[in-house]
Formats: C-alpha cells, structure tokens, sequence
C-alpha cells in the first residue's frame, strides 16, 4: 500500500520553491516602454564633451583630427594636410 505523503512537508517544500502568490508585480505595473523608466542611479544619459583633465565625447573636424574605420582618432600629419589644402604632393 502507498505511504500517504506529509502534505506539510510538501507546502512547506513549496514555499522555499515558489514565490509567494501576490508577493510580485502586476502585469500593468511592469513599464514597457523606456520613457516610464526613472534615472535614479544617475547613469550617463548625454556624453560629456572631452577636456583637457576629463574623458569624453569628441568630434573629429575631417581636416586635422581624422577617425579610422576602427575608431582610431589621429591627427593628420603636416604633410598630408598640406597636400590636402593645397591639392596634391608638394
């Protein structure tokens, strides 16, 4: 004959298993869109423009200051902007 299980055993089995029913959010509580969402731990939300003593965004103006493929920001050489403002090799 079967051993009738200890239905305490099993509800408190349960509880350490499950959350507590109504001990979580309601479906309509939950934002679905990011504009419901508050900043409270201060994140970044606009990049710093970039200065001497402080990381930050840069813009590279295309003439003296170029950026790769990669990302990689250098400054032009003397050389090549001449060739640039002037057109062709000196």
């Amino acid at each position: 004959m079967a051993k009738i299980p200890d239905l305490a055993a099993i509800r408190d089995w349960c509880l350490t298993k499950f959350q507590p029913r109504g001990s979580y959010a309601a479906l309509s509580d939950i934002p679905t869109r990011t504009s419901q969402l508050t900043n409270d731990s201060g994140y970044l939300t606009v990049v710093p423009a970039a200065t001497a003593e402080t990381i930050g965004g840069v813009k590279p103006d295309g003439t003296t200051i170029k950026i790769d493929a990669d990302g990689t920001i250098h400054a032009v050489s003397s050389q090549e902007l001449a060739e640039n403002i002037l057109g062709g090799a000196s």
